[in-house]
């Protein structure tokens, strides 16, 4: 059965029962004008696409979801491929759910939030490569399509490669270039990039879109490993692709990543007129006549029913990174799709995480982690490079000069920055800052009420430990106890602890004149989760103006100063709160973006920083540094700049890093078993406990 006549006849036995319904049909290509010249139509009110709303085709208007609703359409067809149904469904399943809606794919099949979110992993048991390599070795062909299978893009959505270069083309220039290709289907050709340039009715090089298309690609591991495999077996390899980019520059690309073409083996759709769908297996099967060929793809209509109907005799199922998206435990992410910014950060997530597409074979839907840096750059680098984003943007609100980010958790971002500085890109001067609770808390003791905030700061250990570990006492020059409380007893030693931290501020002003100049007036400084202890102490330090920029605030309701000025990305809460995924988890993160050096524990008279001794092992630190590295990689690689990165919804960010839990992930390193966060200011260890 033709194309034409399978929707044909799925119309006529599923909707046109509908005649008394006002329908719209999501989709405007050949298959909606079939149906239209096919049927009476009087019922259909409007058709919709996301890029060509007010305009009219096939005699009726296109209208968006929200016109849908005031012309009363009570129901939905959406006109596409399977593998796009899920697509559509979720820019449009919001206001068909509060207003009653009903949505239909070609099939007569009811879409809903409970049939495109399906956890059975039954099928995916038997996609292995040891199934498929079974295939190719009885085939003596083998075929592969190339986007999706081969080869993968880091965007969520194809069409989002249009919206990168409209960033720099402008003049509306996705919804042009889409509506140049489907006018052109809808003609009955299938376009190389070429003639859709030429069908847009401004002058557009096409060579950008192919620079950008090109940033945006990448080596599938699953496609990549069969490819090898079947190579090695010395079997003939085919590529066919339903694409409006050419053979010679697919085999470019194709080359580009690694993967061997020989000449006049890659057949596509713009070459020879005709889809997957329409003939275009037909020429495979022709140029090797009775030989047996085997086609691998990820689109179950194009790759596995069209090559099957073509007589093609084998085929085998890679599911596309999108499609194991769909299918995984991280899928809720597709509720954050709704702009380009946040689909980028779910594309890039997409991509390094469902390269393989045997993985859900053996792990049931979950993540698996087998290397640090999947740490760095998959769950905690889009959460790092928001909160980047986050400060510039609130030291531009504040005209703040200057921002110091305090060690040890300021490491990565002063990365980030000197990148950027790099790349002369405007932004407020930051510097990585010496401090530690230990040295600030001594340092801005003055006076009684300082020691006794001080002395109420949490501390594993006895009250004569406390004196000798913060407030620097040496043991000989303690006080014997007698009958007083704790804080009593401390005060006993009030000469020497101001003294002591007399010595510290001294030493540590030196150093701040040297990092912040002598005309500082308004400076930031960043903490990660913090109640403002090292703010609160250096207020007793410096006299210029100090703006916290945290990403939590821990509100402890401790009156010491409660005037600090603080603005965080989170806001204030308590430690007992349930909530945000970084709130709730921040020990961990903090071990992961801590500075590679060791902590501040003094300085020298001039004014140098001294550092105590690393108690990490080398492996930890290795470790350390290879996650550190892969967060600054993926910020080096991401097409958004920090402006654009604080349009990434702050929830999404939080759920990715969210997902690095055992519920989601099969976790095949050591880190997590190896590694301790010492908190040496409280006297205590903490393990880091995935849960």
């Amino acid at each position: 059965m033709s194309e034409r006549e399978y929707v044909i006849q799925c119309y006529e036995a599923f909707f046109s029962c509908y005649q008394d319904k006002n329908m719209a049909i999501y989709g405007i290509g050949k298959n909606t004008q079939i149906i239209l010249e096919h049927f009476s139509n009087k019922n259909i009110v409007g058709l919709m696409d996301e890029c060509r709303n007010g305009e009219r085709i096939y005699g009726k208007e296109i209208i968006s979801i929200e016109e849908a609703v005031n012309r009363g359409v009570e129901l939905v067809l959406i006109v596409a491929r399977a593998s796009n149904v899920r697509i559509i469904y979720r820019r449009i399943s919001e206001a068909c759910l509060h207003y009653g809606i009903r949505v239909y794919d070609i099939n007569g099949e009811e879409v809903s939030e409970e049939t495109i979110v399906k956890r059975d992993y039954e099928d995916y048991e038997k996609i292995t490569f040891e199934n498929l390599k079974q295939k190719i070795d009885k085939a003596e062909v083998v075929s592969f399509d190339i986007f999706d299978t081969l080869i993968m893009r880091d965007v969520l959505y194809p069409r989002d490669i249009f919206l990168l270069v409209e960033k720099q083309m402008g003049h509306n220039f996705r919804n042009k270039r889409v509506r140049a290709e489907m006018d052109l289907y809808v003609a009955g050709k299938n376009p190389r990039l070429e003639e859709i340039y030429e069908a847009i009715d401004e002058k557009f090089s096409f060579g950008y879109e192919l620079e950008v298309e090109r940033n945006h690609l990448y080596r599938r591991e699953s496609g990549g490993m069969a490819l090898d495999y079947a190579l090695g077996q010395g079997k003939e390899v085919y590529f066919v692709s339903d694409m409006y980019l050419e053979s010679f520059v697919l085999e470019d690309i194709l080359q580009e990543m690694g993967i061997p073409v020989q000449r006049n083996r890659i057949l596509v759709s713009c070459e020879f007129g005709k889809s997957k769908n329409d003939g275009l297996f037909s020429e495979l099967r022709n140029r090797e006549k009775s030989r047996r060929i085997l086609h691998i793809g990820d689109n179950f209509e194009a790759d596995i029913e069209a090559a099957r109907r073509y007589g093609i005799e084998d085929t085998f199922y890679i599911p596309s990174p999108l499609k194991m998206l769909e299918d995984s435990c991280a899928d809720s992410l597709l509720a954050y799709a709704d702009t380009l910014e946040n689909r980028l950060v779910i594309g890039k997530f997409m991509a390094q995480v469902f390269s393989d597409g045997f993985l859900f074979s053996s792990s049931q839907g979950k993540i698996v982690i087998t290397a640090n840096r999947q740490i760095g750059s998959v769950f905690v680098a889009p959460f790092v490079y928001r909160f980047y984003g986050w400060m510039l943007q609130e030291a531009k609100k504040r005209k703040l000069t200057h921002i110091l980010l305090a060690a040890r958790d300021g490491r990565i971002f002063e990365q980030i920055y000197r990148f950027f500085e790099e790349k002369n890109v405007r932004q407020t001067r930051m510097d990585y800052f010496y401090i530690s609770r230990a040295v600030a808390v001594l340092a801005g003791i003055r006076d009684d009420d300082d020691i006794l905030h001080s002395y109420r700061l949490a501390f594993n250990g006895s009250v004569e430990e406390m004196l000798k570990v913060r407030f620097r006492i040496h043991e000989d020059e303690l006080c014997i106890r007698g009958e007083e409380n704790e804080w009593e007893y401390v005060l006993r030693h009030r000469n020497l602890i101001l003294k002591s931290a007399e010595e510290m501020r001294k030493h540590f002003e030196k150093y701040i004149s040297c990092v912040c100049g002598v005309d500082a007036e308004k400076i930031g400084f960043f903490d990660f989760i913090s109640s403002g202890t090292c703010q609160k102490a250096l207020m007793n330090i410096v006299d210029f103006h100090l703006i916290g920029l945290y990403v939590g605030n821990v509100n402890n309701e401790i009156e010491y100063k409660s005037d600090m000025d603080v603005v965080s990305m989170f806001g204030s809460y308590n430690v007992f709160q349930k909530g945000d995924f970084v709130l709730a988890n921040y020990f961990l993160l903090e071990n992961i973006i801590t500075s590679e050096e060791a902590t501040l524990v003094d300085f020298d008279e001039s004014g140098y920083p001294i550092l105590g001794k690393e108690t990490r092992t080398s492996n930890q630190l290795r470790d350390l540094e290879e996650i550190q590295n892969a967060i600054l990689g993926y910020v080096k690689e991401s097409s958004l700049q920090p402006e654009e990165m604080l349009k990434v919804d702050l929830r999404l960010v939080d759920q990715i890093f969210g997902l690095l839990n055992r519920q989601s992930c099969v976790v095949q390193t050591d880190y997590f078993s190896e590694h301790q966060l010492e908190d040496a200011f409280c006297n205590r260890k903490f393990e880091l406990v995935l849960s």
